[in-house]
């Protein structure tokens, strides 16, 4: 039951994570109440465009949290993820779909300070893209290779959000 309820605790802490940095960014967050395609969150944004004017654009978004201590190097992060979300995340659809990482400290006393002039939440988000993925024959989980230089903040998501779009309109 422990195990459990810390799982739940980090959902929360990701999903608090996000809210947080979508309200900053002005951008739209639903969540998604059943997550059968690996989408936790949908994120959404009105964009203009000199060239067009308004486009409405959005991504599908897997959150994923761990405390555990994971494989580092300088660059990157390797993060186990099951087979389904990858083979999920991986496929073409309408709207594309991205894998969100948040990292906290392995010890759960660390993961959030506050004070009178701060509420601190220690470690960060990352974002992976799976968009043309190999085939995997693994069948339980790979590693995934992150770059620790994507990392979810207001002006990535908004890149993020811009280049999805861009793509689509300006081919």
């Amino acid at each position: 039951m422990e195990e459990r309820r810390r799982m739940e605790d980090l959902e929360d802490l990701s999903i608090a994570y996000i809210q947080a940095i979508c309200a900053y960014a002005s951008i739209d967050l639903d969540l998604v109440r059943h997550d059968g395609d690996s989408t936790d969150v949908v994120l959404k944004k009105s964009l203009y465009f000199k060239e067009i004017g308004r486009y409405d654009t959005r991504i599908d978004v897997q959150l994923k949290a761990t405390s555990q201590k994971l494989k580092e190097t300088l660059d990157t992060v390797h993060y186990p993820l099951k087979m389904k979300n990858y083979n999920d995340l991986r496929t073409v659809g309408s709207t594309r779909k991205f894998l969100f990482v948040m990292l906290l400290p392995c010890n759960e006393t660390e993961w959030l300070s506050q004070s009178n002039e701060e509420l601190i939440m220690r470690r960060c988000m990352y974002w992976h893209d799976l968009l043309n993925a190999p085939v995997s024959d693994n069948s339980d989980n790979i590693m995934l290779p992150i770059n620790k230089g994507q990392i979810v903040s207001p002006g990535n998501l908004l890149r993020l959000l811009s280049d999805v779009c861009g793509k689509e309109v300006f081919g």
